[in-house]
């Protein structure tokens, strides 16, 4: 892996933790807890580890989407991190299909 890449992993990663960190305070990184969405008379109970884990699918795929294009898919290390990052946002949203369900109904 190159040391820009690297560099980009290790910032987007950290953002990502300072933005959990901000949204969910020191008690979001506890192993138990939890995180409540309501959405009209439902209420949805999340553990937040997979809050942390959807927002930073969506912010590295974001980044290597964007450095993937300004690079013109040149960067090998980029491709395959934008591959990955493609495959799990692709399983994550398979996964929440239900909820969209529950939320219709």
């Amino acid at each position: 892996m190159k040391r820009t890449e690297l560099y980009w992993f290790i910032g987007t990663l950290s953002v990502v933790i300072l933005l959990y960190l901000v949204l969910f305070g020191t008690e979001g990184f506890q192993s138990d807890a939890t995180t409540t969405i309501a959405i009209y008379d439902t209420y949805i109970i999340v553990a937040t580890i997979y809050v942390i884990l959807i927002l930073l699918v969506i912010a590295l795929f974001c980044v290597y989407l964007f450095r993937s294009l300004r690079y013109k898919f040149k960067n090998v290390t980029a491709n395959v991190i934008l591959a990955i990052t493609t495959v799990l946002l692709a399983y994550i949203l398979m996964k929440l299909m239900p909820l969209a369900d529950i939320i219709n109904s």
